[in-house]
């Protein structure tokens, strides 16, 4: 009897250790160029990838 209690312990367990974890996120890399009119560079300017619902999923700063 004790050792159903000792396998029924460390599958709830293990159980409940596996569903605490969680898939690495997929990530990519975008790189933006932005330039004015003359072809000059633009540093610095924050730059946001919108989705569907216009909600920004990623956001950073213009650099050359």
């Amino acid at each position: 009897m004790l050792t159903r209690k000792a396998i029924f312990y460390a599958v709830a367990g293990a159980l409940a250790w596996t569903s605490s974890l969680r898939g690495q996120e997929a990530t990519s890399e975008l790189r933006i160029k932005l330039s004015t009119p003359d072809g000059s560079p633009v540093n610095g300017a924050l730059v946001a990838l919108l989705n569907a619902k216009d909600s920004v999923v990623a956001e950073g700063l213009a650099s050359e």
